[in-house]
């Protein structure tokens, strides 16, 4: 039985963690560097939200955190989803219609920016049993909401994403973005090259994709970046390894082979100076050196 089997059967234990660093996050005294996620303390077991509530965020902690368990790893999250929300909040702006969230997780998105009646209308595809508990954990909010998201179970390395979609009620004419967030690195490059050809040959009008990997380099060993040797091993401990990276500075050539236009890119040094420094140029935190994030733009057959 492989390990992507494992993961269909039972709910993420890495996206549960992703969550908690993102709880953390929220309470973070500096609101240079703080994300913003309240939910995401909803999605925990009982014993870290015990932790949570007797939690006051500092600098110290962070220190002791990146510096004796993932070195960099809390910062690369925080960075990472302040990138994406950023990301999101100027589509939405720009007035995109659909949001595709693939591997959502225990993301909360949907929850944060999508209930006014002007909102996208969100799209979450999963794994079948986190999708379960995630509905599960919405329950304890105490709060209803009006527009939750349409949860579309899939199992990445075996269904066909465009299927899935189709499936449901997703409009292939109006305009989209699609969120893949911590998930590339857990497929293979089968699935991930699948993936985004699915993507690219989905919508009729040029759609919004940003997702984030990891360097091929550290996978194979190669080179050693900063936090890579704990990251791997963490993964490895939970059943969920890493088996798909793109070379460094080879994202632009993958892409283009794929069909799509690279509208920007995020190493770990653009990471720490949009998103982990304050007002004065000072640096609040230094993410782990192996993941970078890439936003692409499709290019539906007859658009330029």
């Amino acid at each position: 039985m492989s390990e992507f089997r494992i993961i269909n059967e039972i709910p993420s234990e890495t996206a549960r963690a992703v969550a908690y660093l993102r709880a953390i996050g929220n309470l973070e005294e500096n609101s240079a560097f703080a994300c913003q996620d309240s939910f995401a303390q909803f999605f925990l077991n009982d014993q870290e939200r015990l932790a949570l509530k007797k939690m006051q965020f500092d600098a110290v902690k962070r220190y002791w955190i990146s510096n004796h368990s993932l070195p960099g790893a809390y910062e690369y999250l925080v960075a990472r989803t302040k990138l994406f929300d950023s990301v999101l909040l100027a589509a939405i702006d720009d007035g995109i219609e659909q949001v595709v969230v693939l591997g959502a997780g225990y993301d909360s998105r949907a929850l944060r920016f999508g209930q006014d009646s002007k909102a996208p209308v969100f799209y979450e595809l999963d794994a079948l049993q986190t999708q379960q508990r995630k509905q599960e954990a919405l329950k304890t909010t105490g709060s209803n909401y009006e527009r939750l998201p349409h949860f579309l179970p899939i199992d990445f390395n075996r269904q066909n994403t465009r299927e899935v979609l189709l499936l449901s009620n997703f409009d292939r004419n109006k305009r989209t973005l699609f969120l893949w967030e911590g998930v590339s690195m857990y497929l293979d490059a089968d699935a991930v090259r699948d993936l985004l050809t699915e993507l690219q040959n989905l919508c009729k009008k040029p759609a919004l994709c940003i997702f984030d990997y990891v360097y091929a380099e550290a996978l194979s060993g190669e080179k050693d970046y900063y936090g890579a040797k704990e990251s791997l091993a963490f993964v490895r401990s939970q059943g969920e390894p890493y088996t798909f990276g793109i070379n460094n500075g080879l994202i632009r050539e993958f892409l283009t082979q794929l069909g799509f236009d690279l509208v920007e890119h995020y190493d770990d040094e653009k990471l720490v100076g949009h998103f982990l420094s304050d007002q004065f140029g000072n640096i609040l935190g230094r993410p782990h050196g192996f993941f970078a994030v890439a936003l692409a733009r499709t290019k539906p057959e007859g658009c330029v």
